[in-house]
Formats: C-alpha cells, structure tokens, sequence
C-alpha cells in the first residue's frame, strides 16, 4: 500500500490525501443550506434531461475535476478522472453520444459543508450518487460519481 506523501502534496494516486487527512474543497467556506442544495441538484438534473450541453456545462467551474468510473469506460482511461472544463464537455459529448436517452430522476440531497450529494435514478440504468464540491460562485469544482 502506497503511504501518503509527507510533505503535505497530494499523493499521486489520491489527490484529496495529504499528510492532515482528508484535503478539505475550497468552495463554500460554511453549510450548505438544505434548499440551496435541493436548488442546485434540481437545476443539475434539468440541465442533464434537456441533453443541451451548454446548460449542463453551466454548472461545472473552469477548474473542474471529475472522478469516474463511466469515464474509465469511455475515455479508456484507469485513473477515471477528467480534469477542466474542456476536457468534461469531450467528455459529456461522448456520455450523450453513447446514451442517447439518459434521463436521471433525482432521488434524494445531501448537505454539508462546501458540498452536496446528489441522488439519482438513471431510467434504463444503474442508480447513481455524486459527491459535489460547490465553490464560493455557486459552481461545481470536484465530482465523485458512484454508480450501482
């Protein structure tokens, strides 16, 4: 087992480790209000119905990084992790090529502090949960998708 770095860099397998533990995001500074939570979640899954690139990409900051499994299988790459936003729209691009009738239904919201956690049910598909870092603009920094 790979020991995390001591320097206080992340370690190169699992960037959110470092020597303090958990690497905290650095979007909201506080809790995330439950409704503001429910708001972006909603917003997210319209964004993903309408399959309009540009609105799903709305949500998402510059800076963004996303964590995979779905993106192991279509971009042929172990590590699961597409980092930027031009890299996440190739990306998206080719999920909504590969899944022309993706519609998520969402199920649940979590809150936390600088975070959310959005619950799904994909129609025709494996339910999903992504753990979302939300930053001071109200925008999607980090991304942890789960799927069963």
């Amino acid at each position: 087992m790979q020991e995390a770095p001591r320097s206080g860099a992340s370690c190169k397998h699992y960037p959110w480790h470092y020597t303090g533990g958990i690497q905290p995001f650095v979007g909201f500074q506080e809790m995330i209000p439950q409704e503001k939570a429910r708001e972006i979640a909603r917003e997210w899954i319209e964004a993903w119905n309408s399959h309009d690139l540009d609105s799903i990409m709305s949500h998402y900051s510059d800076d963004v990084e996303l964590t995979s499994p779905i993106a192991v299988k279509l971009l042929g790459d172990e590590s699961g992790v597409v980092s930027g936003k031009d890299a996440l729209r190739t990306y998206f691009e080719k999920g909504l090529a590969a899944f022309p009738d993706l519609k998520f239904e969402l199920t649940e919201v979590y809150a936390s502090v600088r975070s959310i956690v959005v619950l799904y049910r994909r129609l025709n598909g494996p339910a999903g949960a992504e753990l979302m870092a939300i930053n001071a603009e109200g925008k999607i920094e980090k991304v942890v998708a789960h799927y069963v």
